[in-house]
């Protein structure tokens, strides 16, 4: 009897020990309500361009949080000539201007993301920030258990079309920051991608600059 109990607990605590596991292997990281905003992150990417649907070009690039100004994050891919001032407010990332040669801040800032937000969005959804008039749709869903870097992650993708028939953009987004960025054209051959590499932290730009690859007319964000 004795050894029978002995048996039974043995197999409660490997089933236990095996469950603890399985969630720990599958941990899913949930929907973000921000963009991790702090000093000294930096996301290193792959960045591709392609012609007809072949690898064209591709470069690393790399985006900073490199420091503060007044109540902002100064937000860049290229921190010694342009900085974004940014912060995450009523669940978007704002940009309210930036700092290049001088501070400028716009009369109407720019969204960068929404968070908490499904579905098609209209001009009413950016009222009092910037809107571009050329928007045909934009759309945001989620996708869940995503896997990048390793671990599974809930994430929104931001699909916009246009209206002058430019590149299809999708961006994916999570509690990481921006995890993949893809374009297509009207045939639906893909014209660029960046991915994420590396999140990294205590990261801060060169001093020196190094000059990039011609960026091809992708706006950054």
């Amino acid at each position: 009897m004795k050894i029978k109990l002995l048996l039974v607990g043995l197999i409660s605590f490997f089933l236990l020990f095996s469950c603890e596991n399985d969630d720990e292997e599958n941990n899913i990281h949930d929907l973000p309500n921000g963009f991790p905003l702090k000093v000294g992150s930096a996301w290193k990417y792959q960045k591709t361009y392609f012609e007809n649907g072949e690898i064209d070009t591709t470069y690393l690039d790399t985006l900073y949080i490199s420091g503060t100004h007044e109540s902002y994050y100064l937000y860049s891919w290229n921190p010694e000539i342009y900085k974004s001032l940014v912060k995450n407010v009523d669940n978007k990332l704002i940009s309210y201007g930036h700092i290049g040669s001088s501070v400028t801040f716009y009369d109407e800032p720019l969204i960068f993301f929404f968070y908490g937000k499904v579905g098609c969005l209209n001009s009413t959804d950016f009222e009092n920030y910037d809107y571009d008039n050329n928007t045909e749709s934009f759309c945001i869903s989620i996708q869940n258990d995503m896997e990048y870097l390793g671990d599974n992650w809930d994430t929104y993708v931001e699909k916009i079309t246009y209206l002058d028939n430019s590149d299809d953009e999708y961006t994916y987004y999570n509690s990481l920051g921006t995890v993949k960025i893809e374009n297509f054209n009207e045939y639906n051959i893909i014209t660029y991608r960046c991915v994420l590499l590396e999140k990294l932290e205590n990261v801060y730009p060169p001093q020196l600059s190094i000059k990039k690859t011609e960026t091809k007319g992708i706006y950054y964000r």
